[in-house]
């Protein structure tokens, strides 16, 4: 083939054409990839929310199965507590049961305890001492009192937790046939300004009549308490009824003992109790007021008789006698010197009795031409004093008394 010369193409190497399809080929293809990214992305959130689902689902069925086991666990818990619960009432219930038992028991046995204390003793003042306390502890009240006939005379009075004025008062009022009645219960009213002045008064109180250990009825025990209303049931009669049987007889038995001692040792010619017996009386009394923290006062008196004999001192004993309180104690202790012990007395109560027994004597007064000159000493016991001081304290008194007395008629015969 013959070369010829070589000659430069006229032809552009793009055409215009070509471009423009270029262009729209290219956009198409921008416009695909952007619909694919599109479905892609729906795609992955589509397969996101799947996963999501399958997931709440699953945690849903473990969430259902969790809460199940809850439920059977907290059911299987209750039913656990529950016989739990029942397993503690009954083993609370048996144990009041063996508390209440336990107690009922004690009480028996301390009942048992002061029966026999009492029917060992024919002391009559340690017999009611502990016939008050077991009453007061064996029905769980904070006051006790025995009230005894003795027939013409006043009654004996005793007490257990009651003070001195409440001691004093006639707490049980009782109707004319309470003797037909099983029991009195006793309530105590106050006005609101008594109450908040004081909260420690007597609410009530319930009385049984006290038997000998014989359809005999000998007097009244009663029981009291304070500071709350208390309905008494028929248990706390039966426990009553069940001391008063129990503490009958003992009590009279010691009354007797003490009423045949008082007989043997009783003075003959003035029919009061002698020298032995006051001294016995008066160291019980002092102990008596010193344990409960009661009162207690001693009058001494001497005579001056002149050619009276025991037709005088008879008189004088009859006087006395009718002058003081049945609670009182009237000895003779020879040589004309008289002692009345005071029991439940202070110093203003013990003058009102020193008033009585000069009125009934007299300052001076004349039997059969012979007179009688009173001279006194009276005194109060002191915390510090037993008997043996009481005693000497009040001859003291006495001794200054007639000294006193004879500076006196020294006096008024030299004037």
């Amino acid at each position: 083939m013959p070369r010829g010369p070589w000659k430069i193409a006229k032809t552009p190497l793009f055409s215009v054409e070509g471009q423009g399809s270029q262009a729209v080929q290219r956009e198409g293809d921008i416009g695909d990839s952007t619909t694919w990214a599109a479905i892609g992305a729906a795609a992955f959130t589509a397969l996101i929310l799947l996963a999501a689902l399958l997931l709440f689902v699953r945690w849903r069925r473990a969430a259902a199965r969790q809460l199940a086991q809850v439920q059977e666990s907290t059911a299987q818990t209750e039913k656990i507590v529950a016989e739990l619960t029942v397993t503690l009432a009954q083993a609370r219930l048996e144990s009041d049961l063996a508390r209440e038992e336990s107690e009922a028991a004690r009480h028996e046995a301390e009942r048992f305890r002061h029966l026999g204390e009492m029917g060992a003793s024919l002391d009559f003042d340690d017999v009611i001492h502990r016939a008050l306390e077991a009453a007061a502890q064996q029905t769980k009240c904070d006051a006790a009192m025995i009230v005894l006939e003795q027939g013409d005379n006043a009654p004996i009075v005793e007490t257990y937790g009651l003070s001195n004025a409440e001691s004093s008062q006639q707490l049980i009022g009782l109707p004319p046939d309470v003797s037909q009645a099983r029991a009195v219960t006793i309530r105590y009213r106050y006005t609101e300004e008594e109450m908040a002045n004081d909260e420690f008064r007597l609410m009530g109180g319930i009385a049984v009549p006290l038997f000998d250990g014989k359809p005999t009825r000998t007097g009244t025990l009663a029981v009291f308490w304070r500071r709350t209303e208390r309905e008494p049931g028929v248990d706390e009669v039966d426990l009553l009824e069940e001391l008063v049987a129990s503490f009958g007889p003992p009590i009279e038995n010691a009354r007797r003992y003490e009423e045949a001692r008082r007989l043997a040792d009783m003075d003959p010619v003035t029919g009061l109790q002698n020298e032995r017996y006051f001294d016995e009386r008066l160291a019980r009394e002092v102990s008596r007021a010193r344990r409960y923290e009661r009162q207690l006062a001693l009058l001494l008196f001497r005579l001056d008789v002149t050619d009276g004999g025991t037709s005088l001192l008879t008189t004088v004993g009859r006087r006395v006698l009718s002058a003081v309180r049945g609670a009182d104690v009237s000895c003779y202790l020879g040589n004309g010197c008289f002692a009345i012990i005071l029991p439940e007395v202070g110093l203003r109560e013990a003058e009102h009795l020193h008033r009585r027994l000069q009125f009934a004597l007299g300052p001076r007064i004349e039997h059969d031409g012979s007179k009688l000159d009173l001279v006194s000493g009276l005194l109060e016991l002191l915390p510090e004093d037993n008997a043996e001081t009481f005693m000497r304290r009040a001859q003291e008194t006495l001794r200054r008394a007639e000294q006193a007395e004879a500076r006196r008629v020294d006096h008024a015969s030299s004037s």
